[in-house]
């Protein structure tokens, strides 16, 4: 005799299995701080490509190392991260980019971003090699453009950025790199672009605390303080397997994105543009040896043997 019991673990088990058939795109995005805070913000944006593309798309919150062996595994499609995260799995599998965040910082939309040197303005130091040996604060959530743009520049002025600082002290967010400054937890700090400018018009730092060593001067048209270069925000790109109809109908969805959606109001992205060139990128990890762009491949190692 069938039992209630039995006919519905019959049915979940079927509804399982057509959830799991209709689940097709993955979406993964990478955290750097809080979880929870991270899907609360990005589940408005899942919800928006389902609707878009016309296909369920499961959301997962994932680590730097989470999400590569995600990607290696073939077990999700699309990816949001950071710019060293994506040229390295660019580099490894051949990922795909898809479109570059346009971010809302001050009411102000943009698609690059730097590097800012800080230090307390009553502290007599003004130039880059005055702060060597200094104990430095960087922040988890926006490494490439808080530090690694920063050595980028050390490097350029012939500075040896092995030997630079004597301890770097990793706090969660480039606010608290700027009040691990201000408190001298930290000589120096480095963060990104646009976190100055925030905190002043939030009221978290007062006139005469903080200094910006080194500005660059050679984007006028760029609304916030910097000292490096500018690089691209962050990029959506998917695996190279996901079939080229699918990838141009999430890239549609991410073109299409109004400023006023629900979807964009909660990742505080403005749009998304074309991806980016990020072979600057990639340059600046050769010119800091960082990680596989230490290792250089033979034709280049030939190019700089005869240059």
């Amino acid at each position: 005799m069938i039992r209630k019991r039995d006919i519905l673990y019959f049915f979940l088990l079927i509804f399982s299995f057509i959830n799991s058939s209709v689940a097709e795109i993955t979406l993964v995005v990478l955290n750097t701080v809080s979880e929870k805070n991270t899907r609360a913000k990005w589940e408005a944006m899942a919800f928006y490509l389902e609707e878009s593309i016309c296909e369920k798309v499961n959301l997962e919150i994932s680590d730097v190392d989470s999400l590569k062996r995600k990607a290696k595994r073939e077990s999700a499609q699309i990816f949001f991260a950071d710019p060293i995260t994506y040229v390295e799995l660019e580099k490894e599998l051949g990922v795909i980019p898809l479109a570059t965040r346009v971010l809302n910082v001050t009411n102000k939309s943009v698609s690059k971003a730097g590097g800012v040197l800080i230090i307390r303005k009553d502290r007599d130091v003004y130039k880059l090699k005055e702060i060597s040996e200094l104990k430095i604060a960087v922040p988890r959530d926006s490494d490439f453009y808080s530090y690694r743009a920063i050595l980028r520049k050390l490097l350029a002025n012939n500075l040896d950025i092995k030997k630079m600082f004597y301890k770097v002290a990793r706090v969660n967010t480039s606010k608290d790199v700027v009040k691990a400054v201000v408190n001298r937890v930290a000589q120096v700090g480095g963060l990104k672009t646009g976190v100055l400018e925030e905190m002043k018009e939030e009221g978290k730092i007062k006139k005469g605390q903080i200094r910006v060593l080194s500005i660059e001067k050679g984007d006028s048209d760029y609304p916030f303080v910097h000292s490096t270069s500018l690089y691209p925000e962050w990029p959506m790109f998917s695996l190279k397997s996901l079939s080229e109809e699918k990838r141009d109908r999430i890239k549609k969805a991410l073109l299409s994105m109004e400023k006023d959606s629900s979807a964009a109001r909660a990742t505080n992205i403005n749009a998304w543009v074309e991806a980016a060139d990020y072979s600057d990128v990639i340059s600046c990890l050769k010119d800091i040896k960082y990680g596989s762009f230490y290792k250089l491949s033979a034709i280049e190692r030939l190019r700089k043997i005869g240059s």
